[in-house]
Formats: structure tokens, sequence, C-alpha cells
């Protein structure tokens, strides 16, 4: 299986600032770098609906020449250009991640957008900017699996409780364990989905493993047990897509977060052939 590697510069459609660098520090001959000229009369929104849209095109391209786009990202947000691209109502997400992301600018207590990109996804927010980028129906809230979760806002916690959003938090997984919480799961959701997007945040690994992040939390997963659910989740579904986000090299301590990274690549990569 050959993989396509795009690497996405942007943080909230920005070049250049925090963690869009991260995406840099992996540039090599043969990957593919995406640029979109962003003018700086362009809020927020309307730049994040432009790199994406770029995004979903590069994703595309990827899949017609029968490859497997591995996107690195500045942000979480590129799960939209990444789903857009995809192009397929029956490909659901394994969303590795501390955070929700499931918030809506009516439950965000910041307003920060890419703590919303899930809930734009699934259909809960900003549906004209996911028409811009390319993607014409939200995804169903069932083809959704979150992994690892250990920090949500309140709302945001009432509004996934409430959703078909199948969650294993970290707690969870300390009780029982990766494998015992993920089987049940993956079972479940492999009636209802032709293949996988894997989105990996990586301040799902535990601190000492990935300080370079913008949202550190106390715990989180070993380089092991990340390793263990992916090799699960690649017996049981073709991967149509992989992401890796939320990098931000200036918060990394002696490149701590970008080995981690390299190996959770090689072992995603690995997995893959």
């Amino acid at each position: 299986m050959t993989i396509q590697y795009i690497l996405f510069p942007y943080h909230l459609g920005r070049p250049g600032v925090g963690s869009a660098k991260g995406a840099l520090r992996f540039l090599k001959k043969g990957r593919e770098l995406i640029s979109v000229k962003i003018k700086k009369n362009d809020d927020e929104n309307v730049a994040i609906a432009k790199v994406n849209a770029r995004l979903a095109k590069a994703v595309a391209k990827a899949v017609k020449k029968e490859r497997v786009p591995l996107v690195i990202s500045g942000n979480c947000n590129a799960s939209l250009g990444m789903m857009a691209g995809l192009k397929s109502k029956k490909t659901g997400i394994i969303w590795f991640d501390s955070h929700g992301d499931f918030n809506t600018p009516q439950t965000s207590p910041s307003g920060y957008f890419d703590g919303m990109p899930l809930a734009v996804l699934t259909g809960h927010c900003y549906p004209r900017l996911l028409k811009k980028i390319g993607m014409r129906e939200p995804l169903s809230e069932s083809l959704v699996l979150l992994v690892g979760l250990q920090s949500l806002d309140p709302k945001e916690k009432t509004a996934l409780k409430k959703s078909r959003v199948g969650m294993i938090s970290l707690k969870n997984i300390r009780q029982k364990g990766i494998k015992k919480c993920l089987l049940p799961k993956l079972k479940k959701l492999e009636s209802k989905v032709s293949g996988i997007y894997l989105h990996f945040d990586i301040d799902v690994l535990a601190p000492k493993l990935a300080p370079g992040v913008d949202f550190r939390c106390r715990d989180g997963l070993s380089l092991k047990e990340a390793r263990g659910a992916f090799r699960l989740i690649a017996k049981h579904f073709p991967v149509k897509g992989v992401s890796l986000t939320c990098y931000n090299p200036e918060k990394d301590k002696q490149n701590k977060t970008l080995k981690s990274a390299v190996l959770l690549i090689r072992q995603i990569v690995d997995n893959l052939k």
C-alpha cells in the first residue's frame, strides 16, 4: 500500500505561527506541501475554509491514485479537508484526542474553533463552512469513535453524552487496558463502515512523551498503548486516511514530541503494509 504524505502547515487557517510550524519539521523530498494564499482581511473561518478546500483536493487526488493520504497538520480542523477529500459516507472516524473537539459556538467557553471540528463534521455547527470545503452532508455520529478522552468542557460533555458518538476515556483504558476497551467498540463500528479515517491529535500522548502541544493534560497514552490500538484498528478496517495533528515545536523539549511523532508515523505505516 502506497502512502501519500501531505504536509498542511496551518494554524486556524494561518501559516507560520505556533503549531502551523510543526508540519514543516517533516518536510522531505516527495512529500506534498499544501500552500494557499490567505489575504490579510480574510477572517478565521474564511481562511480555514480556503486551506481545507485545498487539502480536500490533495486528499482526493491521492485517493484517485489509490494511495492512502497521511496528513501532518497544525490543527485538528484538517479533519474537515480530509473527510471532504475522502468523499465517502461509509468512512468512519477513530479520533484519538485528550479533548472532545465537540464544542459549538453556543457551548464553547472560549469560542476556539479548533475545539469544534468534530461538531462541524457531524452537523452541529458551521454547515456553510463544511459545504465550502466540499463536504455536502455531515457525518453520522454513530460512525465516530473518540479514544483517550480526559478533558471536556461542561456543556460539551453533556452534548457528547446525548450523542451517538462512541467514547473511550483514558480512565477506562487505565482500568481495563486498551485492548479490552477498544475491541467491543471496533466490532460495533465494523458493521457500519467500509473503512476508517484515523485521526491522531498528539496531545493524547502522556506529557513526558509529547510536551510540545498547546493544550497539555496531566496524563495520556503510552506509545505502547497507541501502537497496540493501531494494530487492532488495522486488523478490523481498511484505513482510508490518517492525520497527525497539533505538534507545536515552539513548546517542545529536546525534540521529545517530534521523536514520538516519528515513531507513531512509522507504526501506522507498518500496520498499513
